[in-house]
């Protein structure tokens, strides 16, 4: 029997508009948070882009199978929203977009081989970010 191998490739732009509810805002119960500034917060932006190929085939006269997935993936974020580590005067924190920008960058590998009723999976991802 023969299984059709898989090439993917995918890809994307982004945006978010800036909020007040964040993971850094909750951990402080949103107390003493103040609003986000709309004129000087600007909107979150991203690029990412992927490739997955898929290898499958049958091994032993069709009693073992195999299956191999590789996946490569970049992700590029720009104008990220952060609350500020110090409270200002008063005690409150505010939000301001960060200079620069934030990359991650992966792989994600993952082996599928099975008889019968079994089946034995290991995987492997690996992110820089």
């Amino acid at each position: 029997m023969s299984y059709p191998n898989k090439t993917r490739i995918g890809g994307g732009l982004g945006y978010k508009a800036p909020t007040p509810f964040t993971e850094e805002a909750e951990e402080h119960a949103f107390q003493g948070i103040n609003p986000v500034d709309v004129v000087t917060v600007r909107t979150e932006k991203s690029i990412g882009g992927n490739v997955d190929l898929k290898y499958r085939t049958r091994l032993f006269n069709e009693a073992v199978g195999v299956s191999f997935n590789q996946l490569f993936f970049y992700t590029w974020l720009n104008d990220l929203l952060v609350l500020s580590s110090q409270p200002a005067v008063g005690g409150s924190y505010s939000f301001y977009s960060a200079a620069g920008f934030l990359d991650s960058k992966g792989f994600e590998t993952n082996l599928k081989l099975t008889y019968g009723e079994l089946a034995f999976y290991v995987g492997y991802t690996y992110t820089n970010a």
